[in-house]
């Protein structure tokens, strides 16, 4: 007998998680669907998927959704800095923590990005969180999408206390709107 599952959004995964072992138990091997493509359970509970933001497994997806949620409606306090992908031991390279291209601020307001990334310890935020922050959005004068991508060692221990916003060059990382007190709301 097949089971049919609903589409996996955020809602759906965060009931799911909170009932993980009765799921596993009906529905292990059975098809899924996620962004309208079928997916497969494995016994464990696991699935790649590869197109929900690189999470690695199931229960890495849907602990991540059940952290945003919590976080979701507070504001942090943080200090901003900038930085710009660029092939060297203190920048860190072109690409995130995921081996995905860095977005920066300038491409995004030019329409050329899907978001901005930003550099967090690793334990501040799950990998893809969306973060607000109304004190860039207050000066470009529009809604910006900023996503938790990347982290480095100067993140280590920090929590939702320090961000780093990936710019264009040099130049646009040293922006005082950048380097000082910024407020992070994740969405």
């Amino acid at each position: 007998m097949a089971v049919t599952l609903p589409p996996l959004d955020i809602s759906t995964l965060r009931a799911l998680y909170e009932t993980r072992p009765a799921y596993e138990q009906r529905v292990a091997a059975q098809p899924a669907v996620l962004d309208g493509a079928p997916r497969r359970f494995d016994p464990a509970g696991q699935a790649a998927w590869s197109a929900w933001g690189g999470a690695d497994t199931y229960a890495t997806a849907a602990a991540a959704s059940a952290q945003t949620a919590k976080a979701q409606g507070k504001s942090y306090p943080a200090r901003g800095t900038g930085y710009f992908p660029e092939n060297s031991r203190m920048e860190g390279g072109f690409l995130d923590r995921k081996g995905k291209p860095l977005h920066t601020l300038q491409d995004y307001l030019a329409g050329k990005a899907p978001f901005v990334s930003v550099a967090m310890d690793s334990k501040a935020f799950p990998y893809g969180t969306k973060l607000r922050i109304p004190e860039l959005e207050k000066k470009y004068g529009q809604k910006i999408d900023f996503r938790v991508v990347d982290t480095g060692g100067a993140f280590k221990g920090k929590g939702t206390s320090r961000i780093d916003i990936c710019t264009a060059n040099r130049r646009a990382s040293l922006d005082p709107a950048i380097n000082g007190r910024l407020t992070l709301i994740p969405q």
